[in-house]
């Protein structure tokens, strides 16, 4: 699974001031399910910018940069 962090950029455009955009920050591997929550490992992460509480794990994408 990727793990993803949005960067948020607020723009000079008062109709849409804010711009999100998904940067792949990590890969884990879910090790075990329960019914509320999972355990998973990391499979690799960015040193300088670790994997945090508020990342988002979502399902693979093709989303691309970094």
């Amino acid at each position: 699974l990727d793990v993803v962090r949005a960067d948020t950029y607020v723009t000079v455009d008062p109709e849409n001031p804010v711009v999100v955009l998904p940067n792949i920050v990590g890969k884990v591997k879910v090790i075990k399910v329960y019914d509320d929550n999972a355990v998973v490992r990391v499979i690799r992460d960015n040193k300088k910018e670790p994997i945090t509480l508020k990342d988002i794990v979502i399902k693979h994408t093709k989303i691309t940069g970094r």
